[in-house]
């Protein structure tokens, strides 16, 4: 039996990373209006920032996981262990999996955001 595919995997993602991208559109929108920053390129430098910002955060828990109980240095010293490979390869997978995954989705939703101010930065100086 298959399980249900690529497809709704990739539209729930999808999905989440439209909804986490419209807040935070919305949230820098009113910070900047907020702030007095009204005009469009202020405003999408401010959106160009937060996704870059978004996507460091994504890269940075590649070295340490977006929970904060991770070591970074955990990792480096877990490969000098002396342990066989294949157990330790086996223990790692799913911090490695949820790591990546995060970095993804992280980098997926910065570079959406910096798109978008990007567009406005073009569309609205």
């Amino acid at each position: 039996m298959r399980g249900p595919g690529y497809l709704p995997a990739l539209l729930e993602f999808l999905k989440k990373v439209a909804l986490i991208d419209l807040g935070i559109v919305v949230v820098v929108g009113l910070l900047c209006w907020v702030s007095g920053r009204r005009t469009g390129t202020q405003y999408g430098t401010a959106l160009l920032l937060v996704g870059l910002l978004t996507i460091g955060i994504g890269a940075l828990s590649l070295f340490g996981g977006p929970s904060p109980s991770t070591n970074p240095r955990h990792r480096y010293f877990e490969s000098f262990m002396p342990k066989i490979t294949d157990d330790r390869t086996k223990q790692n997978q799913p911090d490695l999996t949820r790591d990546y995954g995060f970095s993804i989705e992280m980098a997926a939703i910065g570079a959406i955001s910096m798109a978008v101010g990007a567009l406005i930065k073009t569309i609205f100086p």
